[in-house]
């Protein structure tokens, strides 16, 4: 395996991998920041809005349409099999599938299809053009071969939804056979059905608009089932509006329509461009991309706060409630996790709404995606949000519904974006935020296609939304270059712990893998610094000292080895002593050595006297469980919030990151300032919540023993709870010093403060439930994905598993490496370049013309076919 890291080390040009994102990202900027930036086309493409609005007549020849494009994408995006594929519910990429593809998905259409066929049919009829006939014939055969089932099940169905989408197919095949679309030739009882239930809308209709067509009174309800603003947001309601109204109002919506969106129309519309904006900035977040966009970040979220303050002494808008609810959320839970200060009552007035909160409830599958933005926000309350932690309950409350009434209907009818809204809502609600690593959190989004998902109200309950190729495949590239700087990392450090000895030391956990995957992975900062590998030295060189203290050496060896390290001289100190002292020494020098090249600034003594506390206060708690002694909780606390050692963590990150320091020479020991005391106190919580059994049998002390000491009549689930309440406290004045810009920790730079969450999201993922971090083997198939497993996914334009043509197979000599290629495993393969046939010539003179001998192939980039 070192061969193999060797040769990758030596073959892959990371530097022109960069430089490859580099440009890729410049090119996605400008699509996605610049003034002329095309957001609506990171919109997909809806086949049954598009529909209606082909159906609009011009203003002054009603003979033709006012929006021929429309007709003309109608007209070429039928399906062989008949129907149109309303992409922006399905899982599948694109709507161009070829025969076999079309077989392959034939079990897999669903009722938005149904819906968009007859749409795209009854737009087709509008407009009888020559050449539409056997369009529209086929479509039908596909409508009569597959409605009547699907109407059953929506009529048997108790899901509310369905009572809807029912309301909703009266009203369509009304208008279809009006246009003189004969849907139901023979299946007259369910026609009957249908027609029953709009005949007692038409009379209500009918009362105030008694000349009126079966068109006017069909566009009548669908413009107008939806009320206030919610009409704005569907360019199928606006495009009815206008044809029964005229309103001149609806016609520059539909002309501004088409300007934003040439190719299409998308599920929704907004005039409002800033709830597009906020999508991009979080998109890219889940992407792991942001990190190359940060002006352009900063610039959206400068201007959002603007907005927020200008609007914040507004009253609620009460109706179109769930729109707001969601953008709302949204906006807050970006603008604090960026150090704005925002208050969530903005959307949290609901909480004490007695009749919103019963609206909610009795229509819980519209609010599922106001509900899980409300549910995010939730996870960044700080201490006084009260109303935020309501919220949060009552959104979870909602979600669990949701995914009862989501397991109910696929049962029986399947849907990819029902799955993919499960799974994701099922992934929110299973893991706590704070515990998941946002480098896995990446790979989730990335291996699910990069699918951004929105659903809310009645005309789009669920529908994927930015979908740029481009996006998704400089998030695959991102990922598997930090892959590669991991891999590279974790071996040298493997090398370095075997080089200081503490690998081999004959006792202790050997965590080097386990503590480098957590800091690598806890928070993504940029790929280009030391911290990771420093940081990863200070906990694997904690871990084993601690060991020492805990388990190996006696009470006088341990305060040999703590007078050394007082007096910084291990000259004579003996065995693995020495060994801990001599990789402490060197670890301090090559930390305070590559500061005072970043910064300028010498901190050797100020990292000497961090690691003296730190033990010291293993000195204290081994002294402890060899004694009768109980501190008490206060005692405890402030030697083990010291024990724990996550500040030496700290500091070596935040002092090794890339930021400019502009701190008094008094500030420079940071393991003194508030934000991080409060960090070392949590962690200390944290461990202690979930290592009281293990440590009770070894006589050490602990938070959650030390309460059942004090208090001998209370039960071990009060001790925990007591615990948890305090460890919920100081969590969230964490979150307020880390996202706060007024608070005492204002002048501390941005990516320090991200540092300080970082730990504390490592802690949380190390303590969340069980202790997983004195495990062998639970943490192995998450460093897999981090670090070691390729990307599972793929793309619209190639697999991720790609094997360029220029690529042979000759003969290897040595027997031991392996090949895989496109999943299958070649033994004794050598792969080699031909010069004249690779696809560009300056790629190929990267690889020096020479063949190339290689332990795994996986190709996930455009500019290189292969990874090496």
């Amino acid at each position: 395996m070192h061969q193999n890291l060797y040769i990758l080390k030596q073959l892959v040009p990371i530097a022109y991998l960069l430089m490859e994102q580099s440009q890729a990202v410049e090119r996605m900027k400008k699509e996605l920041f610049s003034a002329s930036a095309g957001l609506f086309t990171l919109l997909p493409i809806s086949a049954y809005e598009t529909a209606w609005v082909a159906m609009v007549p011009h203003p002054d020849d009603s003979s033709r349409p006012m929006f021929s494009e429309y007709l003309d994408w109608v007209t070429r995006n039928q399906n062989i099999m008949g129907f149109w594929f309303e992409d922006h519910v399905h899982e599948q990429y694109g709507t161009d599938l070829d025969y076999q593809e079309t077989i392959n998905y034939k079990h897999q259409w669903n009722s938005a299809d149904l819906m968009a066929t007859i749409a795209c049919l009854i737009a087709l009829k509008t407009w009888e053009i020559t050449g539409f006939t056997h369009k529209i014939n086929k479509g039908l055969k596909f409508l009569r071969e597959n409605l009547e089932k699907e109407l059953m099940k929506m009529r048997e169905s108790k899901d509310e939804s369905d009572k809807v989408g029912l309301q909703r197919w009266s009203l369509m095949v009304e208008l279809a056979e009006a246009k003189g679309l004969n849907v139901f030739p023979a299946i007259q009882p369910i026609q009957n059905g249908i027609s029953n239930k709009f005949e007692l809308n038409r009379i209500k209709i009918k009362c105030s608009e008694e000349d009126e067509t079966i068109e006017a009174i069909v566009m009548r309800e669908i413009a107008f089932e939806n009320s206030g603003s919610e009409l704005f947001r569907s360019p199928s309601a606006i495009a009815c509006a206008f044809m029964i109204s005229g309103n001149q109002t609806y016609k520059t919506y539909l002309q501004n329509l088409l300007v934003d969106c040439q190719q299409g129309v998308p599920p929704i519309y907004l005039a409002d461009k800033d709830v597009i904006k906020l999508w991009v900035v979080d998109h890219l977040e889940r992407l792991g991309c942001a990190e190359h966009f940060s002006e352009d970040i900063r610039h959206v979220m400068d201007h959002q706060y603007r907005k927020w303050i200008a609007e914040e002494l507004q009253a609620p808008i009460k109706n179109n409630v769930a729109f707001k609810l969601y953008k709302d959320s949204l906006a807050f839970r970006l603008l604090r996790m960026k150090g704005y200060q925002v208050s969530p009552w903005r959307f949290c007035w609901f909480v004490d709404d007695e009749e919103i909160l019963s609206h909610m409830k009795n229509n819980h599958i519209y609010f599922l995606g106001p509900m899980l933005s409300i549910y995010k926000a939730s996870h960044i309350a700080f201490p006084d949000d009260h109303e935020l932690d309501k919220a949060g309950e009552f959104a979870q409350q909602i979600l669990h519904m949701g995914i009862l009434s989501m397991k109910s209907k696929n049962e029986s009818n399947f849907s990819a974006t029902s799955t993919l809204l499960q799974q994701e809502t099922e992934h929110e609600l299973g893991l706590r935020w704070l515990a998941r690593m946002d480098h896995l959190e990446h790979r989730f989004y990335i291996e699910r296609g990069g699918i951004y998902l929105f659903w809310i109200g009645n005309n789009a309950p669920y529908c994927k939304i930015l979908q740029n190729d481009d996006l998704l495949q400089l998030a695959i590239d991102n990922f598997t270059t930090r892959q590669i700087v991991y891999k590279k990392e974790l071996h040298e450090l493997h090398r370095w712990s075997k080089d200081t000895g503490l690998s081999t030391i004959g006792f202790g956990r050997e965590k080097t893998s386990y503590c480098y995957f957590a800091i690598a992975s806890s928070i993504c900062f940029p790929i280009n610094i030391d911290s990771r590998k420093e940081a990863a030295k200070c906990a694997i060189l904690i871990t084993i000292a601690d060991d020492f203290f805990d388990e190996k050496a006696s009470l006088d060896e341990l305060f040999i080895l703590t007078d050394a390290l007082q007096r910084w001289d291990g000259e004579f100190l003996t065995g693995h002593s020495r060994v801990i002292f001599n990789a402490l020494d060197n670890l301090v020098h090559d930390i305070s050595s590559k500061i005072f090249r970043l910064h300028g600034l010498d901190l050797k003594e100020i990292l000497q006297d961090v690691w003296k506390e730190i033990f010291n206060s293993w000195l204290k708690e081994a002294e402890w469980a060899r004694s009768t002694h109980c501190p008490s909780i206060d005692q405890y606390i402030e030697v083990g919030k010291t024990s724990v050692a996550v500040q030496m963590l700290i500091f070596a990150s935040c002092y090794l990151t890339n930021s400019s320091i502009y701190v008094e020479e008094s500030c420079w020991d940071i393991s003194n300032t508030m934000i991080t005391q409060s960090v070392m106190v949590s962690c200390r919580l944290l461990n202690d919540l979930e290592s009281y059994e293990r440590e009770a049998k070894d006589g050490k002390r602990n938070i959650v023993l030390l309460y059942q000491k004090e208090n001998p009549d209370a039960p071990i689930d009060e001790a925990i709870t007591f615990v948890r309440n305090i460890w919920e406290k100081k969590k969230k004045e964490l979150l307020q010093l880390v996202m706060s810009s007024d608070s005492t920790s204002s002048k501390m730079p941005r990516e320090w403060k991200d540092v300080h969450l970082a730990f504390l999201k490592l802690f949380q993922m190390f303590y969340d439930s069980t202790n997983v971090f004195d495990s062998s083997t639970m943490l192995l198939k998450s460093i897999d994905k981090a670090i070691y497993e390729p990307l599972e996914c793929k793309t619209p334009s190639e697999p991720v598993y790609f094997i360029p043509k220029e690529l042979k197979a000759t003969k290897n000599e040595d027997p031991n490496i392996k090949l895989k290629i496109g999943g299958a495993r070649l033994k004794s393969g050598l792969l080699s370049f031909d010069s004249n046939k690779w696809p560009n010539q300056q790629k190929y003179k990267m690889f020096h013309k020479q063949s190339l001998a290689c332990p795994f192939i996986t190709c996930h980039t455009t500019s290189y076919k292969c990874m090496i």
